[in-house]
């Protein structure tokens, strides 16, 4: 069948043989793999196609400057980017609490401990929670400072599929 143009890129959630099957042997999951000797490699001299595995797609900047710019400026074509987090507008958030009098805190803490004997491992971890509250301290306040948090990756709720490209071989 062979339906599409060199370098089209298509995306499917067919595994690459199923998908191979049904639109032509000149498509190829796009996973970084080197594809000399096939119609694209002649036509654009790309040696190896992008692995786009995990990776999202973003359009080319093509002189964008303004605020949604890529902020790598003019990447080439099929050019991979690691992933980054922006830091917050505010980087760290600092403060005081109010003076509220003679009061103590609550404390409670779980953790997890692994028994050991002279540093080595002699017993599975276990669970430990105690709680309490600190003494009473007076009239006084507290700093407080709020630095990092967050997840291992910023991302748009996303959903995976394979990506493949058109080389014809």
């Amino acid at each position: 069948m062979n339906i599409g143009a060199i370098g089209d890129v298509k995306y499917s959630i067919l595994p690459e043989s199923l998908f191979q099957q049904i639109n032509g042997a000149g498509w190829i999951l796009a996973d970084g793999r080197d594809i000399t000797g096939s119609e694209l490699h002649q036509r654009a001299g790309i040696v190896n196609i992008p692995d786009t595995r995990a990776c999202f797609l973003r359009g080319m900047n093509c002189n964008r400057n303004d605020t949604h710019k890529d902020t790598d400026g003019n990447r080439p074509a099929g050019g991979f980017q690691v992933d980054t987090t922006r830091q917050p507008r505010t980087r760290q958030f600092t403060g005081i609490t109010s003076v509220n009098g003679n009061h103590n805190h609550s404390l409670s803490t779980v953790g997890i401990w692994r028994r050991s004997f002279e540093g080595e491992d002699s017993g599975p971890r276990t669970a430990h929670e105690q709680a309490g509250h600190t003494s009473v301290a007076g009239n006084h306040q507290h700093n407080i400072v709020i630095n990092g948090g967050g997840d291992y990756e910023t991302r748009p709720k996303n959903i995976a599929f394979y990506i493949y490209i058109k080389i014809n071989n």
